[in-house]
């Protein structure tokens, strides 16, 4: 008796069947665990902007806005600053420990994360801050940490965010952008060690021949400065840096 031609198409369909329920779980958990990630770090910003918030104040005597770090660190004692930029997704603690790898991997709760946290560099000073002050974070895709630093790609985003703040034992500063631009891990612009005025000076001008459009922000060799870095994947190892001044 010959065999029905529908005997081998259902063992077929079903390892189909099989797959796509196998592809649709899985989407489903990378999913779910996108989402939860997500949760997290909106609730961890939320919870620790509330604590920032409480502890800026008002100093009479100078006139000068402060941060008391008492309430930050109780929940992380790594904690030496906050940043901010108005308008954009970041604000966010700043912690600093004792080498640049922790902190890519660990939340500010010291748990395991693949947001990390952002950090400056371990051989910066917290306080009095450096010439050079660097702080990482990384490019999430879900619009947290470094993210938004990535839209200084383009002039009319910086026209509307010129401004970036930053909070430390030394108070509460305001930095104006002037240069940003997309380089590679090889580039030396994390520098934090200038022996004299003049190759800080070098430096300076360096960074700003690299930017992306000219700001006019004028900088001298006494200035202090931030710069802010995280990934860009316009080709391997490529790094998204925005550099500002400390504003007098």
């Amino acid at each position: 008796m010959r065999k029905s031609s529908g005997s081998g198409v259902r063992p077929f369909l079903f390892v189909v069947r099989a797959v796509l329920l196998i592809v649709f779980l899985f989407s489903g958990y990378l999913l779910s665990d996108y989402l939860i990630e997500l949760y997290q770090l909106k609730n961890m910003q939320r919870e620790m902007t509330d604590i920032y918030e409480e502890s800026v104040w008002m100093n009479k005597e100078n006139g000068k806005r402060e941060l008391a770090f008492e309430q930050l660190r109780g929940i992380n004692e790594d904690i030496v600053g906050w940043i901010s930029i108005d308008g954009t997704s970041i604000d966010y603690p700043v912690v600093q420990t004792d080498d640049n790898i922790y902190y890519l991997s660990h939340s500010i709760y010291k748990e395991e994360s693949s947001a990390g946290t952002i950090f400056m560099d371990c051989r910066n000073g917290a306080s009095p801050l450096d010439k050079n002050t660097v702080l990482y974070g990384h490019h999430m895709k879900n619009g947290m940490m470094f993210h938004d630093l990535t839209s200084y790609k383009e002039e009319a985003f910086y026209k509307r965010h010129p401004y970036v703040e930053y909070s430390g034992e030394d108070g509460v500063g305001k930095w104006e952008v002037f240069s940003a631009y997309v380089t590679s891990t090889a580039d030396n612009y994390i520098e934090t060690d200038f022996g004299i005025e003049e190759d800080f000076e070098q430096f300076l001008e360096r960074i700003v021949s690299k930017s992306l459009y000219h700001t006019g922000c004028e900088l001298k060799g006494t200035d202090k400065i931030l710069t802010l870095s995280t990934c860009s994947y316009e080709f391997d190892d490529a790094r998204m840096v925005v550099h500002a001044k400390l504003m007098e």
